[in-house]
């Protein structure tokens, strides 16, 4: 397992000072680490060999039900945090993801614990067979938040100064106002542009942002104006006033610094929970550089993570379909067999 751990780790290593952007460097480091604790573990097994059934059989339950108090944990913390996203933001389905996982978890420990008590042999089948998709998005999703994590941290320190920063819009209050979330995105995008400068690099910054509906201003338009009423000179600010999603916000800010003879490394600054997503899209439209972001209040995190996740898995449609598939296998053979066992 120590040698599985290595592998996972030069796998990790290379990818990372290569191009950190891609999520494949998440799933080596989750590889690594899941590697990692399991030879950790080799001697308490081990050990465990040599006890007796009855003391191996109460440790066994001891962890199953450390794992399933966890899980009510988590889905209970999730259940109330949908709640308030709902107070504070209204009912969308954005808005309820974390409510929908939380509930989901519970409903889920409920059905093992119905299932066990009914002895319902057939509902325990399909219930394990449910643990691989469960299982397969579960690591997924862990690789997402705990690289995601670590490339906010290491992004700055492995990228070159940059000749711009990017700014991704986000929607305006009462149609013409920066919000909080977007005013988090311009604040951070100016305390790297005046970092920037302090160290001798000239540097531009792109308001990215068309106008949505019930807009009556583009999110260009007034985030610049945020920015010169914060002390940005008016020709440091180009308005990119057409895009309506993150990869046109690249791809439509990438083309108008080409045109003002700026091809050097950018930032691109979103949400601290929309980072890795923007690292991600700007490998994919040949920006050079890295993504940073402006923080979040807590309350909007969780559903946010989700989502982002959950466009992760739809860009790559093809590859998360073919992972799933190779997760469940094991699942498909199990159930196959034993319904054809019960014939």
């Amino acid at each position: 397992m120590w040698v599985a751990c290595g592998v996972f780790v030069v796998l990790f290593g290379v990818r990372l000072w290569r191009d950190p952007r891609t999520f494949r460097t998440g799933l080596y480091m989750m590889g690594a680490i899941a590697c990692g604790t399991a030879a950790g573990f080799g001697p308490l097994i081990q050990g465990l060999e040599r006890l007796q059934p009855l003391a191996v059989g109460r440790i066994v339950a001891v962890l199953a039900l450390t794992v399933a108090a966890a899980v009510v944990g988590l889905g209970i913390v999730l259940t109330l945090n949908g709640l308030e996203m709902v107070r504070r933001e209204g009912i969308s389905l954005a808005h309820l993801l974390s409510l929908l996982a939380g509930l989901g978890l519970l409903a889920f420990l409920g059905a093992w614990v119905w299932t066990i008590a009914a002895n319902a042999s057939t509902a325990l089948l399909l219930l394990f067979g449910a643990m691989f998709p469960i299982a397969y998005f579960g690591v997924g999703m862990g690789s997402y938040l705990l690289y995601g994590r670590l490339y906010r941290t290491i992004a700055p320190w492995m990228g070159a100064l940059p000749q711009a920063v990017i700014v991704l819009g986000a929607g305006l209050k009462g149609g013409s106002r920066v919000t909080p979330l977007l005013a988090a995105r311009l604040d951070r995008a100016i305390a790297i542009a005046q970092r920037t400068m302090a160290r001798g690099r000239d540097v531009v910054i792109v308001a990215s942002g068309g106008r949505g509906p019930g807009e009556s201003i583009s999110e260009a338009t007034a985030m610049a104006a945020y920015l010169v009423e914060r002390g940005i000179a008016p020709n440091r600010v180009l308005l990119e006033d057409r895009s309506r999603t993150t990869e046109e916000n690249l791809t439509l800010s990438k083309a108008l610094l080409t045109a003002k003879g700026i091809d050097g490394p950018v930032v691109a600054v979103s949400s601290n929970y929309h980072v890795f997503r923007t690292a991600m899209l700007m490998r994919r439209t040949g920006l050079n550089g890295y993504a940073a972001g402006g923080n979040v209040a807590l309350y909007y995190w969780p559903s946010a993570a989700i989502r982002e996740f959950a466009a992760i898995c739809a860009e790559h449609l093809r590859t998360t379909l073919i992972g799933l598939g190779l997760a469940c296998s094991p699942a498909f053979v199990l159930i196959g067999f034993s319904l054809m066992l019960t014939q």
